[in-house]
């Protein structure tokens, strides 16, 4: 198994969401991966970073957009 791999099942595990389901997404040019976990109101976004991906400008995003009273997904881990 891959570390990409092995770290997204390591999450799903951690988050109580080894029961679901769970179908990849279509995505961007960009090496992110999405997933969604169908039961659930849930997406799961891969981010490798040693790919020169970075989750932190979604972090700082969806903070600036709540602060603003907008509504964002809540980032969880």
């Amino acid at each position: 198994m891959d570390t990409r791999k092995e770290l997204l099942v390591e999450f799903i595990n951690r988050n109580n969401l080894a029961e679901s389901e769970m179908n990849s997404i279509e995505t961007d040019a960009s090496f992110r991966k999405y997933y969604r976990i169908n039961n659930k109101n849930i997406l799961v976004m891969d981010v490798p970073s040693e790919k020169g991906e970075s989750a932190e400008d979604f972090q700082k995003i969806d903070k600036i957009l709540l602060r603003m009273g907008i509504s964002a997904p809540a980032i969880y881990d």
